[in-house]
């Protein structure tokens, strides 16, 4: 079947260009769901070639969805106090597997189908002195006592493994212990410890890493239906940006007052 009719796979996990009906599914989910409104491009859609081309008079649509795809990671999925929250969950499960013992449930499909959200108020509601360190992050997200952000920057994707190898919670320590900072209270910084520091480096694109993802698309026209060709700016738009993917680095505090 693959043989025959490739374009088959591209329907569920398009590996081309990510235009599938995964992406279709969430990225209209989540519009609904923060109060944006979404689009399908099924009805244009139609094989050529082996491939799943769409209309060209689509392509700024389609822009538009791999713009979402983006827009979504950066204000929802990768916004500040959601990495915030998503550090502290980690924190309490960590803090609670010496007791629990999650880790082995992995392998007990009988027991990890119970491995829900319910965990972190299973948590929260035990009395047992073991999961007292987990139970009081957990106290901490109900209340908004959240790890805070101490700051952040944006870098260029190709400095993804300079920003992650050079920007850890041990050189961030080294440095505010140094004495080179101006304005760092020098009997607090004594207390700071790499447990307390939560470095967050993030890699946000278009869908096709630093490339523009509409280059994997193909179309048709209207005078040519059974042509597949590629879109150029001026079948989108001119405004279209000239950089497709970015680093974002986010450094948290774990304890408020070192904020």
């Amino acid at each position: 079947l693959g043989t025959e009719k490739p374009f088959l796979f591209e329907i569920v996990a398009n590996a081309r260009n990510g235009l599938d009906v995964d992406k279709f599914d969430y990225i209209a989910r989540d519009c609904h769901a923060v109060g944006d409104r979404g689009s399908l491009l099924i009805s244009s859609a139609r094989v050529i070639d082996n491939k799943i081309c769409y209309d060209i008079k689509d392509a700024n649509q389609i822009y538009e969805l791999y713009y979402t795809r983006f827009s979504l990671r950066k204000r929802v999925y990768n916004h500040k106090t959601t990495k915030a929250i998503e550090y502290m969950v980690t924190d309490a499960l960590l803090a609670a597997e010496p007791y629990l013992k999650l880790a082995n449930m992995v392998d007990k499909p009988d027991k990890y189908v119970f491995l829900t959200d319910n965990l972190l108020n299973k948590i929260q509601e035990s009395s047992e002195k073991e999961l007292e360190p987990a139970r009081a992050i957990t106290e901490r997200i109900h209340t908004r006592d959240l790890y805070r952000l101490v700051d952040y920057k944006v870098f260029l994707y190709a400095d993804f493994g300079m920003v992650s190898q050079n920007v850890t919670p041990a050189r961030i320590v080294e440095v505010a212990k140094s004495g080179s900072l101006e304005g760092v209270d020098k009997e607090l910084v004594l207390q700071l410890t790499e447990e307390y520091v939560a470095v967050n480096v993030s890699v946000l694109h278009y869908g096709k890493g630093p490339r523009n993802p509409l280059d994997d698309v193909t179309f048709y026209s209207k005078q040519q239906p059974d042509v597949g060709r590629k879109a150029d700016r001026s079948d989108i738009s001119l405004l279209t940006p000239s950089v497709f993917a970015g680093v974002w680095l986010r450094v948290y505090t774990k304890d408020c007052q070192f904020f």
